[in-house]
């Protein structure tokens, strides 16, 4: 049974406001969790912007609790993926990628 999720991409000049292109739209016909959804997009935006990756970053994915969700100061593009159509998803994100850029921190 195909599932459906909303997801945005959004990007930050470190300075806290966040931009996006709006909320898209994903079906999955795979066993694929939000969290996955989540890393997908994001490994697919790396790949078709890689003039706007800085140097030294790594991609971290979260569930949906946003205390776990690193600074803004320390991200510039991040995926929120929620459950459900665009036009009927949940308010708040089940999972969320970042491009993080402190590699020696866990």
């Amino acid at each position: 049974m195909p599932r459906y999720y909303t997801y945005e991409v959004e990007l930050s000049d470190y300075d806290g406001s966040w931009e996006g292109s709006g909320r898209r739209e994903s079906r999955s016909d795979l066993e694929r969790d939000a969290d996955d959804v989540a890393r997908a997009i994001l490994e697919v935006w790396v790949m078709d912007h890689p003039d706007d990756v800085d140097g030294g970053v790594r991609m971290q994915v979260y569930g949906d609790d946003p205390e776990d969700y690193p600074a803004d100061g320390l991200t510039n593009v991040r995926v929120f993926v929620y459950e459900g159509t665009l036009e009927a998803h949940d308010d708040a994100p089940s999972a969320a990628a970042y491009l993080v850029n402190h590699p020696g921190d866990d």
